[in-house]
């Protein structure tokens, strides 16, 4: 067969440099400092500034002014002459002082420099204050860097502005390479240190502020080890200093119109959030910015945390958040409350304290009921709302690569209401006492709150069935075929004309009984003239035949970019009115349970018996029989074993009839699970391996009640609590054999014949693409695959030590190898399958059908959107993904670690045993908090800061993975990864960033 490559452009630098990089002289030199345009007399003066806000860098600064003047004064010596040479001897001073700290605090492995007291009290004090703040791992931040993964990696020569920790540092990038299992940057910093950063800590670059072979020259040892790297190094920071002075003047001007930049680009909406990108704010300011002018609007933006946020997709898109008037408000009146020591916080305090006690023994007197909420008797006052919306608006998750701008006054108040002298974790407290006075339900989530998502939060029926009404009437009033209006739909069906009619064809919609949206099913085609081959024909479900991409709800999806699974509830990309309506509803067998067709995308392979795609092709369809079926039928009926989820806490729920399939259904399921089964083989043949671990998995086991509103002045007290079920899978469950593993297969295998359509005709489409993990040696590789069971999966304990790193899925325009699912080179891996629920997808299918259109009329094939669309979208994507499975991520840990803190309190000292959970039997289960096994992930680092060593453990018993925290290495025997560990739970932290803390358990030990 034919195969086109599509070919792609270099790789596209991040926004910020794409607009540097035009500015950069060709061989290699730094790009020009100086703006042109009107010199700052023809600009007149500035207006003078105004006092809006106490900005956290004034208050840094003044603290280090205090820090500095105790310091002991060093003793006047001579001095290098103020010259051309004097100032290389100062660099080149620099340069040794700077690789000095780096190389003692480095000097030796991090192991064996801790065994011994004394060298740790000797060398604790060599690495500058800033570095070692910026190393220290803070356990609410160690996979904080997960969640901008699509950060590109800044070239060589590259200026570059890191934060991690609440430090910020600028330097050069000098080299990269593999450290502590990460692909890290080498970055030459002012101070003449060596700081080994990811590439996701980069919020700001400008590309070739010295020639890659400068970079290269300066080694990426700590210290330079001869004249060539030390001399390389002083022409590096003389550039660089050059760079930052020329900021710092550009920072000045600025500053003072940072007060009207807010008024300007602030939502007029007291409580709505709004967005810029610094590129924005920086024409406000200068006509034809250059980069020094950009970067220094990023620097005042990003310290001024009271008015701008940073965003999850910064790094690419400089966007950041801007608050709201009304929070930007509350946050002035309460600072100014807490400075002046104002009565109205202890009197809020005083209140506060008080309605907690009777909240909290009606949340005791009503352990194991269903939730509930009642009015409270005591009033809110103005001010007490004031300090209320002060601190819900604290519990928003935000990276520590801002100053905090709510950590001063929030320390005071939770000080005053607990009695605490030092204040750690303060949203967990925050959020603790919220609960405890009735503000926010003990149920309520906090990820699905926060107003930045942008989710639908209307709980209100009679605004909900208006809304579902609307749709309705904008369905029947569209009669353009060539939809423009966002509220108008496809009155008819674009591609009616090139549909192939599968007739009384089944197509076996298989799926979960809690299924919400159903958006595939299959169909098999045997051959009987070519015994072992047989046609799979994945039918998707098919919105764009109704929905346009200028329509109101495509729009609203781009936004939201695919359906949010929370636990309280689902946040569909579509409104239900579209998705289940009786005649033109998207969900498959909707219209076929009415007697309609409907309208799907079927991806077609003929296979054979090797499991080998012989031929494919993409085709519009209707389709009439459609069977829906769940899993556990499937599997009964194919007599394959599945392993259902373990229920560590009790509660299994109740397994569901199976439902009657007939012989032929049978039939083609099983010669569906033949072809998984070789995907399987075909996979283990290409030294293909995946970690298998435990997760926990929580859902609902009814309905939660509706959420209150948040911006409600009403006060309230709560009853009870949802019904949970906590769960334990694996990794490997879904792969094994049986029907769930059967249609991932099939989805795949849809996914494989887009790319390849895609491809064979040149049309653009985005490709999700994997490499292979990365073994530590020759050796690793052998014990690897030789480890692997049938189906290719790997203890994760014992094999974990041999992998160093585990690149991240990413997306591009050519069809690269996607190693997590076992697609080759070549191939290429578009999704298509979840239309109802991915945006991307979607996109996808609208591609489609252009191009299907295009065929018929005899027209050049190249879809709706070209190559520059593609390829743009393509970061889009990224950033949205990867933003997203970083919030997944804090919502599971989230729900996990209340109900294991909801499970600790409920059974405390013996309390609530009627309540103690029974097996079948009807016998008491056992503790699942007692005997907790761990094995280290991660190596244990020293936090500096706290002198307390940190490193990751997974817990299989619970299915998750937190934080050991010991004050000495000693106790923890120096481990490696993989080691066993019994631990007990030390703590565990609610708020905007859930942790549990683990201890040895040394009655174990």
């Amino acid at each position: 067969m034919h195969r086109t490559v599509v070919r792609v452009s270099a790789p596209r630098l991040c926004i910020n440099q794409a607009r540097y990089a035009s500015s950069t002289a060709n061989d290699g030199t730094a790009p020009s400092l100086k703006r042109k345009g009107k010199s700052k007399a023809e600009e007149g003066p500035p207006p003078a500034p105004k006092t809006y806000i106490h900005e956290r860098s004034d208050f840094s600064r003044f603290t280090d002014k205090l820090v500095a003047k105790a310091r002991p004064k060093d003793e006047r010596g001579w001095k290098h002459i103020r010259s051309l040479r004097g100032d290389e001897m100062r660099l080149k001073q620099q340069v040794k002082e700077g690789a000095e700290r780096s190389t003692k605090a480095a000097r030796t492995p991090a192991f064996n420099r801790l065994r011994s007291a004394a060298a740790v009290k000797l060398e604790e004090s060599y690495p500058s204050r800033e570095k070692e703040a910026f190393n220290s791992p803070d356990v609410a931040e160690m996979d904080e860097s997960e969640e901008v993964r699509y950060t590109p990696e800044a070239p060589l020569g590259s200026f570059v502005e890191v934060r991690r920790n609440d430090v910020t540092e600028s330097g050069v990038v000098i080299g990269s390479g593999f450290k502590d299992r990460q692909w890290q940057m080498s970055v030459l910093t002012s101070s003449g240190e060596s700081w080994a950063v990811l590439k996701e800590d980069c919020f700001f670059t400008i590309p070739s502020l010295c020639p890659a072979d400068l970079a290269t020259r300066c080694g990426m040892d700590s210290k330079p080890v001869n004249g060539t790297q030390l001399y390389a190094r002083i022409e590096v920071l003389k550039r660089l200093r050059t760079l930052q002075n020329e900021v710092e003047n550009a920072t000045v001007g600025i500053s003072r119109k940072l007060d009207s930049i807010y008024d300007t680009v602030r939502a007029r909406i007291p409580r709505e959030w709004s967005e810029v990108t610094v590129s924005e704010v920086a024409k406000t300011c200068h006509k034809n910015p250059t980069a020094v002018e950009i970067y220094a609007t990023h620097r005042v933006m990003m310290n001024a945390t009271a008015r701008f946020v940073v965003t999850s997709s910064y790094p690419v898109s400089q966007i950041l958040s801007v608050r709201p008037r009304e929070e930007v408000e509350d946050l002035l009146k309460v600072q100014d409350w807490v400075r002046d020591k104002s009565p109205v916080i202890n009197e809020f305090v005083t209140k506060g304290l008080e309605v907690a006690k009777a909240q909290r023994r009606m949340a005791e007197e009503s352990m194991g009921e269903a939730p509930s909420t009642v009015p409270a008797e005591h009033k809110w006052t103005a001010n007490d709302l004031t300090i209320i919306r002060f601190l819900k608006a604290s519990l928003r998750h935000t990276r520590a690569v801002q100053m905090d701008p709510y950590s001063v006054p929030l320390g005071f108040i939770v000080r005053r209401i607990y009695g605490l002298n030092v204040v750690t974790h303060a949203d967990d407290y925050v959020h603790r006492f919220l609960v405890d006075i009735g503000v926010l339900a003990p149920w309520q989530d906090l990820i699905i709150h926060d107003r930045r998502n942008k989710l639908d939060l209307e709980t209100n029926p009679s605004v909900l069935m208006e809304r579902e009404n609307n749709i309705l009437r904008a369905l029947e009033n569209s009669k353009d075929t060539n939809p423009i209006h966002p509220e108008d739909f496809y009155s008819v069906d674009p591609l009616s004309s090139v549909r192939h009619d599968w007739g009384d064809m089944p197509v076996y919609v298989i799926d979960d009984v809690t299924a919400e949206e159903l958006d595939d099913g299959i169909s098999v085609e045997p051959i009987p003239s070519e015994p072992g081959n047989a046609w799979i024909h994945v039918h998707i479900a098919d919105p764009a035949s109704l929905i346009p991409p200028t329509n109101f709800l495509a729009q609203k999806a781009a936004a939201q970019h695919e359906t949010w699974y929370t636990i309280p509830k689902s946040f569909p990309l579509f409104p239900k009115a579209i998705i289940h309506h009786p005649t033109r509803g998207l969900s498959m067998g909707q219209r076929s349970r009415n007697g309609s067709p409907e309208n799907v995308i079927t991806f077609s392979a003929k296979v054979d018996s090797n499991g080998e795609i012989a031929d494919f092709t993409v085709r519009a369809g209707l389709i009439r029989n459609v069977k829906v079926i769940n899993y556990d039928s499937v599997d009964a009926k194919l007599g394959t074993e599945y392993q259902p989820p373990t229920h560590p806490f009790g509660g299994a729920p109740i397994k569901q009839r199976d439902m009657d399939l007939d012989p032929r259904a049978i039939q083609d399921l099983k010669i569906v699970n033949e072809y998984a089964k070789r995907q399987a083989e075909k996979r283990l043949a290409m030294n293909w391996f995946s970690f298998n671990r435990t997760k926990s998995v929580l859902q609902r086991a009814n309905t939660f009640p509706p959420d209150v509103d948040s911006f409600t002045n009403e006060a309230l007290f709560h009853r009870g609590f949802p019904q949970l079920t906590y769960a334990l899978a694996t990794t490997e469950t879904d792969m094994k054999e049986g029907a769930r593993n059967m249609i991932a297969e099939s989805m795949k295998l849809a996914c494989r014949v887009a790319s390849m359509w895609f491809l064979e005709r040149n049309i653009p489409m985005i490709r999700r693409c994997s490499n292979p993990m990365v073994p530590a040696s020759e050796e690793s590789i052998e014990l690897l695959l030789s480890a692997r069971n049938s189906y290719g999966f790997i203890n994760e304990q014992q094999m974990l030590k041999h992998v160093i790193y585990q690149p991240a899925a990413f997306y591009a325009t050519v069809p690269g190898m996607h190693w997590g699912v076992g697609v080759p080179e070549g191939q290429g891996y578009v999704r298509v399958t979840s239309p109802l629920r991915r945006y991307c997808d979607l996109l996808a299918h609208w591609q489609i059908h252009r191009a299907l259109l295009q065929e018929k009329r005899g027209q050049t094939v190249k879809g709706l959107y070209d190559q520059e669309f593609i390829e743009k979208f393509a970061t889009s994507v990224a950033v949205k993904e990867q933003f997203l499975k970083g919030t997944q991520r804090r919502h599971t840990r989230y729900w996990a670690l209340l109900y294991i803190k909801r499970w600790q309190e409920m059974f405390a000292d013996g309390k609530n045993k009627d309540l103690w959970p029974k097996d079948e039997s009807g016998q008491p289960i056992e503790d699942p908090l007692q005997d907790l096994e761990g094995y280290f992930v991660s190596m244990p680092k020293l936090n500096r800061l706290t002198t307390e060593t940190q490193a990751q453990i997974q817990i299989p018993k619970l299915g998750i993975k937190e934080y050991l925290s010991e004050s000495t290495l000693k106790r923890l025997g120096y481990p490696e990864i993989g080691t066993s560990m019994p631990v007990r739970i030390h703590n565990i932290n609610l708020g905007v960033k859930p942790t549990m803390v683990l201890k040895v358990d040394g009655s174990r030990s």
